[in-house]
């Protein structure tokens, strides 16, 4: 199978997909030891989805997101 048959029509997949799989980014990140005044460097960060719950558990922490954009062949 081809990422075509996957994702068609992207690359990535669509926010409802990484909801599904993520469903409580705040959770996996408290769990795993997300805390205040951290210093997080959020990389491949795509559309953010973690990257608003890692700045509300480390404030007043710094946060950098950081991902480079897909270029598509079409």
């Amino acid at each position: 199978m081809n990422d075509e048959n996957i994702f068609p029509a992207t690359i990535m997949p669509d926010s409802d997909w990484w909801n599904a799989l993520w469903p409580n980014p705040e959770a996996v990140l408290t769990k795993i030891g997300v805390s205040e005044n951290n210093s997080i460097i959020d990389l491949c960060c795509g559309d953010g989805l973690f990257t608003k719950s890692i700045c509300q558990l480390v404030s007043p922490g710094k946060v950098w997101a950081v991902d480079e954009p897909v270029n598509k062949i079409v």
